[in-house]
């Protein structure tokens, strides 16, 4: 694990106040946290801070998307692997925005919470979208349209699950019944 305190030196050319530093350590010692400060405090730099002293991804959700936008702005000039995922993104920005997800290119990443639809009654939205699966499981690249998600790409299938790219919500895994049922039709 990198210092934190040389992290907010070296990126972002401050230096920690005494409640960002004991809020940093906390959250870079595994310990659950919660910093509840005033508009303006460095809340941002806590989260940003020790998630890069952590190492690997750190997903940032917040339904404050001109913020979010903002600081992903600010991170990508100092050089810092940050990305956005929100539903307003077009497909191939989302796209690419999980291949760097899924291929560790992305350190940091802001999350619009309102992104991940709710169930459609024959879906496994309870688990997080999963990396891109392989496309030797019979799917052949097949077109698709759910009724609820749109079109997509149907990657993978067998007996017990259907893994589809949906243009606008990502990778879902389904049941079958989605077919029998009319909630997914070939295009």
């Amino acid at each position: 694990m990198a210092d934190a305190g040389e992290i907010a030196r070296s990126v972002f050319g401050f230096d920690l106040r005494p409640v960002q530093r004991e809020t940093v350590a906390a959250v870079v010692a595994g310990r659950d946290t919660l910093a509840v400060l005033l508009t303006g405090s460095g809340k941002s730099a806590i989260y940003q801070v020790a998630g890069l002293a952590r190492g690997g991804l750190t997903v940032v959700v917040s339904p404050l998307l001109a913020l979010q936008r903002d600081q992903l702005r600010s991170l990508t000039e100092r050089k810092v692997p940050a990305r956005m995922l929100n539903s307003g993104m077009r497909h191939t920005d989302r796209t690419g925005a999980l291949a760097d997800i899924r291929t560790g290119k992305t350190e940091l990443l802001a999350y619009f919470g309102e992104h991940y639809p709710a169930p459609c009654g024959n879906c496994d939205n309870d688990r997080a979208p999963s990396p891109a699966p392989s496309r030797d499981g019979g799917g052949d690249g097949v077109r698709v349209r759910h009724k609820l998600w749109g079109p997509g790409l149907l990657l993978t299938r067998d007996e017990h699950e259907l893994t589809v790219l949906f243009d606008a919500v990502g990778y879902r895994h389904l049941t079958p019944a989605v077919l029998t049922n009319g909630l997914l039709a070939l295009e």
